[in-house]
C-alpha cells in the first residue's frame, strides 16, 4: 500500500509541474504558441499512467479478496491478466471526452490556463474543449454539462484579493482568513458558536472550525494579481509611448 501511496503521489507532483509549466507557458503565448497544446498532451498522458496504476489496484484487491475466501485457486495468474486486459480494455476504448472530461486533474489544469486570458468569466465546459470523436452523443443525458463557474479572487469580507483564503466544507464559500476570524468573533458575541455564512445569499450555519485553508485559490489569487499588476504596467508603458509620440 505505502509503494502505491508513493506512486500516487509522485503522479499528483508531476500533475502540479506539468499545470504551473503550461500556466506560466501561456502567461507569454505570443512567444510560444504550440507548447500549451504539447503539455495538454502530456497531461492526458499522464492521467492515462495513473488510470493503468489504479486498474492494477483493482485488480489485485479482487484477486486478494477472492484468494481469502477460496484456497484452492490455482489459476491466480490467468485471473490476473484476463483482469488486467479487461479493465485496460475498457479504459482504452473510451474516446477523450469520456476519458478527462470529468476529471478533476484535467478540470482544474484546464482552469488554469484558461484564467491566463479570460479573467472574470466562466469557463466553457471541458468536454466541450476536447475534440469530438465518433462514440461521443450530445443527445446522451450523462454527457450534459453546464459552463464553468466564474472566479472571483476578491473577498466579499475584506472587499481585497484573498489572503490565506479558508473555503467552507459546507457550502463551499471563501473568505481572506483574517476577515473571516474577525467575522466570528463578532457573530459569537451576538449569537454564539455558530454564524450566518457571510457570503450573500447563503443560510448556512457555520461555525470556523467548518472552514479549511485553500492553498489551490491562494496560488490562483496570487496568480492573478501577478497577471493584473503586470498588465497594469504594459498599460503605462502604451501610455508613456503615445505621449512621448
Amino acid at each position: 500500500m505505502n509503494d502505491w501511496s508513493t506512486l500516487e503521489g509522485k503522479l499528483g507532483d508531476l500533475v502540479s509541474i506539468l499545470e504551473g509549466a503550461a500556466v506560466s507557458v501561456e502567461e507569454h503565448q505570443e512567444e510560444d504558441k504550440g507548447t500549451v497544446g504539447k503539455l495538454d498532451a502530456s497531461m492526458r498522458d499522464l492521467l492515462d499512467v495513473r488510470q493503468e496504476l489504479q486498474a492494477y489496484q483493482a485488480v489485485l484487491g479482487r484477486l486478494r479478496r477472492e484468494a481469502a475466501q477460496n484456497d484452492d485457486i490455482t489459476d491466480i495468474v490467468d485471473r490476473y491478466e484476463k483482469g488486467m486486459k479487461e479493465q485496460l480494455n475498457t479504459y482504452r476504448h473510451q474516446t477523450a471526452r469520456q476519458k478527462y472530461g470529468k476529471v478533476k486533474d484535467y478540470i482544474h489544469f484546464k482552469e488554469m490556463i484558461w484564467e491566463v486570458n479570460h479573467a472574470n468569466e466562466a469557463m466553457p465546459p471541458v468536454r466541450s474543449q476536447i475534440e469530438r470523436e465518433e462514440g461521443d452523443s450530445d443527445s446522451d443525458g450523462s454527457d450534459i454539462e453546464v459552463g464553468g463557474v466564474t472566479q472571483n479572487f476578491t473577498c466579499s469580507l475584506s472587499l481585497k484579493p484573498y489572503v490565506d483564503p479558508m473555503t467552507s466544507k459546507i457550502c463551499g464559500h471563501s473568505f481572506s482568513r483574517e476577515a473571516l476570524t474577525d467575522y466570528f468573533k463578532q457573530q459569537s458575541k451576538r449569537a454564539g458558536h455558530l454564524a450566518k455564512c457571510p457570503a450573500s445569499g447563503c443560510n448556512k450555519n457555520l461555525s470556523l472550525a467548518d472552514f479549511a485553508i485553500n492553498k489551490d485559490l491562494a496560488k490562483r489569487t496570487n496568480a492573478a494579481e501577478r497577471r493584473r499588476r503586470r498588465k497594469a504596467i504594459e498599460d503605462q508603458d502604451d501610455e508613456d509611448s503615445m505621449d512621448v509620440v
